[in-house]
């Protein structure tokens, strides 16, 4: 499938555990020789559910907003390992994902692709060694069908007030195959959706005006 594009140059796919797991931990090893120089790159990090970031063990950046996640500059060195705690709230099992790209120059030179990955606890000392035994290629198996679309970057907000049972009825003009992915949050801060508490059902359209009830 085509990558996801965000603004700033940032392209990757987002990927997880082949196996379902609700914690996953990512680990890479900067270099020179494969990546090009590291200075003067940005990072950007999204998750589905939460993440926290760490180059060399220290910690850079923590997020659980999976629209908005961490955007910012970044200074890498030949052998500088950087290491992604992800942790989906559900089971893993097509509910999770993580996108992570570095770029230098409007361009990515780093994507999660690029990182290893494992459901079993590292061991003491991890975040600093660059030793990656027990870690394996990460996969999109157990992604989420909303982060698989390279064309799903466009998103809406239904407040619902405080009604503790709602059907919204939706009307839409959309292409065949596009989908539409509701999901419930219990507040919301600056707009964006914060606590985020279900998934509803995927809906794929057919071609041209609809309409459909979200029952949930």
């Amino acid at each position: 499938s085509a990558p996801m594009t965000y603004d700033g140059g940032y392209s990757g796919h987002w990927m997880w555990s082949s196996a379902a797991a609700s914690n996953v931990w990512f680990k890479t090893v900067w270099s020179n020789a494969r990546f090009g120089s590291g200075a003067g790159c940005s990072i950007k990090v999204l998750c589905d559910n939460s993440f926290t970031l760490y180059v060399n063990g220290s910690q850079i950046a923590q997020s659980s907003d999976w629209q908005t996640g961490y955007t910012g500059n970044l200074n890498l060195n030949d052998g500088d390992v950087i290491t992604i705690d992800a942790q989906d709230l559900e089971d893993g099992d097509h509910s999770a994902g993580l996108f992570a790209a570095v770029v230098r120059s409007d361009s990515t030179v780093l994507t999660t692709s690029d990182f290893l990955c494992t459901t079993v606890a590292p061991a003491a000392g991890w975040r600093t060694n660059v030793d990656l035994t027990g870690f394996s290629a990460p996969s999109p198996v157990n992604v989420h069908p909303v982060h698989r679309n390279a064309t799903s970057a466009a998103s809406i907000v239904l407040d619902l007030g405080k009604m503790a049972m709602a059907y919204p009825k939706i009307q839409l003009d959309a292409d065949a195959g596009s989908t539409l992915q509701l999901q419930y949050a219990l507040r919301y801060v600056n707009g964006q959706p914060q606590e985020m508490y279900g998934t509803g059902t995927t809906y794929t359209a057919r071609a041209g005006p609809q309409e459909l009830l979200a029952a949930d």
